[in-house]
């Protein structure tokens, strides 16, 4: 079974993604673009991934549609997924989160020289219901960061923020590089003027530690 060609513009270094755990996201969050193809079955592993070629010298996202990190996802599913992609050491591989404080539990099962851990801060308030707390992802990736695993911030879709105080989580945080999206499928959400946004590109533009991704849609928004 051949891997997936990665096609998104989110992630421009990735190149491949990925998906042991499948089904129904467990987050539920109202602007997921899976949701978007209808009713999916509850969360499940699927063992015939287990017979994917992995290949080598890949960027692999792995968990692209579903959040095989949230607290429901049973231990074994994603110590499996870790041990099959340990068995390739030569690809890298990125892991996504909107439950952070989970990537804990399993540092011992990867490496830093292949790894990057990245949650989703779509702003530094809690406006959608599902995943946990804003807060409580920046509290947890700061912990992942220093216990020496590069991170990265994902703002997608980029919802209304106090630019000060983004900012700040931001630097606290001391990400390898930020990915910037908005909406594009009329979800209704609280979105930022484009004062807002273009400040926020400004400064971020401004930190030379920091790899600044901004997705075609936030155009929309400027």
């Amino acid at each position: 079974m051949p891997l997936n060609l990665s096609r998104a513009d989110m992630y421009s270094w990735v190149s491949h993604t990925l998906n042991f755990v499948k089904g129904r996201c467990p987050h539920s969050c109202r602007y997921c673009y899976v949701r978007r193809g209808g009713e999916q079955k509850p969360a499940y592993f699927d063992k015939a991934e287990l017979q994917t070629d992995l290949g080598k010298g890949k960027f692999i996202f792995c968990g692209s549609s579903i959040d095989m990190w949230a607290e429901v996802i049973p231990r074994e599913w994603i110590s499996t997924t870790l041990l099959m992609c340990k068995l390739s050491p030569t690809n890298r591989w990125l892991w996504m989160s909107k439950n952070p404080k989970r990537f804990m539990d399993f540092l011992d099962f990867v490496s830093p020289s292949n790894t990057i851990f990245c949650t989703t801060i779509e702003s530094d308030m809690d406006h959608i219901e599902g995943p946990p707390a804003i807060d409580e992802r920046f509290n947890w990736i700061c912990k992942v960061k220093n216990s020496g695993f590069p991170v990265a911030i994902s703002i997608d879709p980029i919802m209304d923020f106090d630019e000060s105080r983004l900012l700040e989580m931001i630097n606290d945080i001391g990400p390898q590089s930020v990915s910037i999206g908005a909406d594009s499928q009329g979800h209704g959400l609280p979105e930022p003027t484009p004062e807002k946004v273009r400040t926020l590109l400004s400064e971020l533009g401004r930190n030379p530690k920091i790899k600044l991704v901004v997705k075609s849609n936030l155009g929309r928004l400027l």
